[in-house]
């Protein structure tokens, strides 16, 4: 086995969200670099970015296949982050696995709540790679699925700081054929 750090090279879908690829392609576990993929404050936030293409095929087994997403919650105020975001509405979110469109899992379903300031948080979720059938066709999408309404003094958005794929691969010095 080996590991592959995948970024994001195509951005699918930005609803509400203003940035792009080179806004996201940094390491999640990394420092900031100060570059986001904003939210406009419009509406809920949906980002989906399609992923580089393995060099070499996929391990298969449960939970080798990582995405990484850092996200934070915003004002929605398109970068301009002097506003502080705590308080007002919790911002609750997917993180799905898609293959060429098509939703295949979801991976993880977490909430930023009423903590103070630019909070930014890493989300990891897994899964195997029999579960898709084209490497090249992978994508993930991050959804809001609320905080964006009600009270415009308590709305609230997601803004995405960085995306990866540790992607687990086979190591062709030690592949079997039978």
């Amino acid at each position: 086995m080996a590991t592959e750090r995948l970024i994001v090279d195509n951005i699918i879908t930005l609803t509400s969200l203003v940035g792009s690829v080179t806004d996201i392609d940094d390491d999640p576990d990394g420092p900031d670099d100060g570059n986001w993929i904003y939210s406009d404050g419009s509406s809920a936030s949906i980002f989906t970015g399609e992923f580089e293409t393995p060099s070499r095929s996929l391990e298969d087994g449960a939970g080798l296949q990582e995405f990484r997403v850092k996200l934070r919650k915003s004002l929605g105020d398109s970068g301009n982050i002097g506003g502080d975001p705590s308080g007002g509405n919790a911002v609750d979110f997917t993180i799905q696995l898609v293959e060429n469109g098509t939703s295949i899992t979801t991976l993880v379903t977490d909430s930023f709540t009423g903590a103070g300031g630019l909070q930014t948080t890493v989300f990891s979720g897994t899964f195997n790679a029999s579960s898709i059938t084209n490497p090249s066709l992978v994508q993930v999408t991050v959804t809001q699925t609320s905080g964006s309404s009600g009270n415009p003094n308590n709305r609230r958005y997601l803004d995405v700081g960085a995306v990866e794929w540790n992607a687990v691969t086979l190591d062709p010095r030690y592949i079997i054929i039978s």
